[in-house]
């Protein structure tokens, strides 16, 4: 009788331990740019449930995981960029940031011929300055502009909202030969920047 006791309790507490289990609840991402598209290819999703997972990518702007419990960090990587969301909503959105870079001239005139990278989880390749790129939003981003044999680079940028301009600004340089306190004209002269010596050659004036 004692031993039908202990079996009857065991299966008691067997079939109460299976009671308890939950089963994971299926949670959909969506990932779509600063128009509201959604983005199918480039980026990477991982989510923390006991360590840390790779998100199913279902190629159609959209990813799956699988979550045992409620708030979880969502870590999204894409175009040198990332974003961590920590949420218990199903589903979850991912958003990116049309951003840009420009250069406008001593007098406030947008400029053409610089090209900028920025640095989000690593540097990204050149874009023609006033090229938008959609990027995630994030509040430490680099940004480096070259334009003219220079070169700027701007730190801690925030990229946010639904569309982020960055702007650079360059200055005027006169150059002039003197002699005896006289301007003379008709001279040359060329600048080394952080890019090297300049190709153009100008000419001097007063």
């Amino acid at each position: 009788m004692k031993t039908l006791k202990h079996f009857i309790l065991i299966s008691c507490l067997f079939l109460t331990s299976v009671g308890i289990s939950y089963a994971a609840t299926a949670v959909t991402i969506n990932f779509e740019d600063s128009n509201g598209d959604p983005i199918t290819s480039g980026a990477t999703l991982t989510y923390y449930d006991s360590g840390w997972k790779t998100a199913t990518n279902n190629n159609d702007g959209t990813f799956t995981a699988n979550i045992n419990g409620s708030s979880t960090s969502y870590h999204m990587v894409y175009a040198n960029s990332s974003q961590t969301i920590v949420t218990s909503d199903n589903p979850v959105t991912f958003s990116t940031v049309a951003t840009t870079a420009i250069v406008k001239d001593s007098d406030g005139n947008t400029l053409s011929g610089g090209t900028f990278s920025y640095y989000g989880n690593g540097w990204s390749s050149s874009y023609a300055a006033g090229t938008e790129v959609e990027i995630l939003p994030g509040s430490n981003f680099s940004v480096r502009m070259k334009y003219n044999n220079g070169r700027q680079q701007k730190n801690s940028q925030t990229v946010s909202g639904s569309s982020t301009e960055i702007e650079f600004t360059t200055v005027t340089v006169k150059h002039f030969v003197e002699l005896c306190e006289e301007a003379l004209s008709g001279g040359t002269f060329s600048y080394y920047g952080a890019e090297g010596w300049s190709s153009i050659i100008m000419h001097l004036q007063h």
